[in-house]
């Protein structure tokens, strides 16, 4: 670090210890987009997934609106699972967790060493 940043984390050290801590000024700051209660980046996803849906289901194999739109719905809660902004609390339960153990067992060979024929 240059004298510069030096000089600047300094001053935001004096600065935080004068007025005590920084407050957030917009608690919508650290948030993502929304389109009313959804992510604004699953949207377009979902569009191609309902889209998707309807010409496989409702064009080619004929079924029903209910059916399509059962199918489609699953998909896009399918893609909603996989990519939200909290995946991992539904992922992370098919990652397995490493068991990490402080062993000290003696060295056996897996394979019995030949008989000495000098002995």
């Amino acid at each position: 670090m240059g004298r510069l940043d030096h000089a600047i984390v300094n001053i935001a050290i004096a600065v935080s210890s004068y007025f005590g801590e920084f407050r957030k000024v917009n608690p919508y700051l650290d948030q993502d987009p929304k389109f009313g209660p959804f992510q604004a980046n699953q949207v377009i996803p979902w569009v191609i997934i309902a889209g998707i849906s309807y010409y496989l289901f409702k064009i080619l194999l004929s079924l029903t609106w209910i059916w399509t739109g059962l199918l489609a719905a699953w998909g896009i809660a399918t893609w909603w699972t996989l990519t939200g902004s909290k995946s991992w609390r539904f992922l992370s339960k098919f990652v397995p967790t490493p068991y990490w153990v402080r062993g000290y067992g003696r060295y056996r060979h897996l394979v019995d060493s030949p008989p000495d024929p000098n002995s």
